[in-house]
């Protein structure tokens, strides 16, 4: 993360880019003032959004992108934002919710593996416990003479 002064004289606002956190361009059109994270400006019009990255994104294509690939109007888009911008927007968005969902999809497909061997291991473990074990699943008690 870099840090700048404002460029305006005299002022003491700190500026700061996220973009070497994040590969998401948008951080290429707006920035923090203040160190406020939920508040982020745009570099175009300087319009401030609240509610982070998200937010600067509906701003600056003046549409939400679902992440069942549906776009739904979200205000104006910024009147200075081109349609280049908007098209690198929408399209990082776009691969970024079909990476989201494949993740998703092989994670789920990994739980229901688990889940499935954890049914396996416990009908296995019950019958060991029933040859094994006394009352109530305890040990059987030994005595020694």
């Amino acid at each position: 993360m870099s840090s700048a002064a404002s460029n305006e004289p005299g002022s003491s606002t700190n500026i700061t880019s996220c973009s070497g956190k994040s590969d998401d361009p948008a951080w290429d059109y707006g920035y923090i003032k203040d160190g406020i994270k939920n508040s982020v400006y745009c570099k175009l019009c300087d319009k401030k959004t609240s509610g982070g990255i998200f937010r600067l994104k509906q701003h600056l294509t003046g549409m939400k992108l679902t992440e069942k690939g549906g776009k739904n109007n979200a205000g104006t888009r910024c009147p200075k934002a081109t349609t280049p911008i908007v098209n690198i927007i929408l399209n990082y968005q776009r691969e970024y919710y079909k990476k989201k969902n494949a993740k998703t999809i092989i994670e789920n497909q990994i739980s229901m593996e688990a889940t499935q061997n954890l049914f396996i291991d416990s009908d296995e473990d019950a019958e060991i416990e029933i040859l094994e074990g006394g009352t109530q699943g305890q040990p059987k008690a030994t005595t020694e003479t």
